[in-house]
């Protein structure tokens, strides 16, 4: 049974499939409709673009080369290999598409959400929850998370103490960038939506670009907007270049 079926985190999955009272075939009118979760989707694709003049040209100095005609096969090999692993390096280090305060914020984001995982028990503690082969419940831990902060209404699906703060909607979002980063960036999985592979049938992409992290978000703000926050727009933030 999935940890999430237990009672405790009723309430994360009742916000991804909201419905009239017990009837799960009806959802709710103020549920978002396809299109604005199409277009959340769409947004929060852009933040994983960015344009050729922030990836500098890469070549091997000349002369090295020439230099180094007479070396033995094994020794080439050598020195392509470190070459190799300095130019992906490199490479990793261009494409991370955002300043290094934004980058440091992400990361260490990234590590709050991976420790409200652990503690959560939906992985275990020697697993990490940023990796290149998500866990095929990613997108819905992320809601869970950004849920824990922001929302009014608890894992279980009760209605929060109104001592305990709630972080605003942008909060939100900067919490769904810097997953979106942490997978999309610094995992490689760039902005493929999250989605089952037809031929496989496992997971791909990046979980923080899927149909359930767009529905809560798009809900989210609608409900922050009626409790009178003065939402930021329904479209993901773009990271400061």
């Amino acid at each position: 049974m999935s940890i999430l079926a237990k009672p405790q985190y009723a309430g994360v999955l009742g916000v991804l499939r909201p419905v009239v009272a017990d009837d799960w075939d009806s959802p709710i009118e103020d549920g978002p409709a396809q299109d604005e979760i199409d277009d959340d989707i769409e947004g929060e694709q852009q933040t994983m673009e960015f344009d050729d003049h922030e990836v500098p040209d890469l070549v091997y100095d000349s002369d090295d080369e020439d230099s180094e005609d007479e070396d033995s096969d094994a020794d080439c090999d050598s020195d392509g290999d470190a070459k190799m692993k300095d130019l992906k390096a490199v490479i990793k280090e261009a494409s991370k598409g955002v300043v290094e305060s934004t980058d440091a914020e992400y990361k260490r984001l990234n590590k709050q959400c991976e420790k409200f995982i652990h503690d959560a028990g939906f992985i275990s503690e020697d697993e990490d929850f940023f990796t290149n082969k998500p866990h095929p419940q990613s997108a819905i831990f992320i809601v869970a998370w950004i849920m824990s902060r922001c929302d009014d209404i608890e894992l279980d699906g009760k209605p929060k103490d109104p001592s305990i703060p709630r972080d605003s909607y942008s909060h939100a979002q900067k919490m769904r960038a810097s997953a979106t980063y942490g997978f999309g960036r610094l995992n490689g999985l760039g902005s493929l939506p999250w989605q089952k592979s037809e031929v496989s049938g496992r997971m791909l992409g990046n979980p923080s670009i899927s149909e359930d992290v767009s529905r809560y978000m798009v809900s989210l703000r609608k409900k922050k907007v009626r409790a009178g926050e003065v939402a930021t727009s329904a479209r993901a933030i773009t990271p400061v270049l």
